[in-house]
């Protein structure tokens, strides 16, 4: 039996896919727990309806992620460090470049960030920013003591 799946199930398929499936699965599973439709004609034109609504959405993400990759990348951060006798003490937090970020009126979170993100220390730094799918960001942050 051909179903449209609602959801993503395990083993069988994601959400929105066709597939095919035994008819006890599809009654005494699928159906019971609203994963699935029968995939009729009707259930088909509704489902092309939303894959249609969802590339149209995915665009307009992607277009948003690609104006706010263009203005992070125009932005340099300039942080100053504490020193004494030529120590230098403390770090940038990513709490740090967010809220100087939100100054210039972009709207970042801290997942944004690479996973292997560390508190920044002196230098002329390159932070690689993951805005959405496919879309990165480099940001140019300049740290002096």
């Amino acid at each position: 039996m051909k179903v449209i799946l609602l959801q993503d199930v395990k083993n069988v398929g994601k959400k929105n896919q066709v597939v095919e499936v035994s008819d006890g699965y599809f009654r005494n599973y699928l159906a019971k727990k609203q994963l699935a439709v029968v995939a009729t004609t009707t259930a088909n034109e509704h489902l092309q309806k939303d894959l249609a609504e969802l590339k149209k959405n995915e665009a307009d993400n992607i277009s948003k992620a690609n104006k706010l990759k263009e203005r992070i990348e125009k932005v340099v951060l300039n942080y100053k460090l504490k020193s004494n006798n030529g120590k230098t003490f403390g770090s940038i937090s990513q709490k740090q470049i967010i809220n100087d970020l939100k100054q210039h009126d972009i709207e970042i979170d801290k997942y944004m960030f690479e996973d292997n993100f560390q508190p920044l220390k002196v230098g002329n730094i390159h932070i690689t920013l993951n805005i959405y799918k496919n879309v990165k960001a480099n940001l140019h942050i300049i740290v002096i003591d």
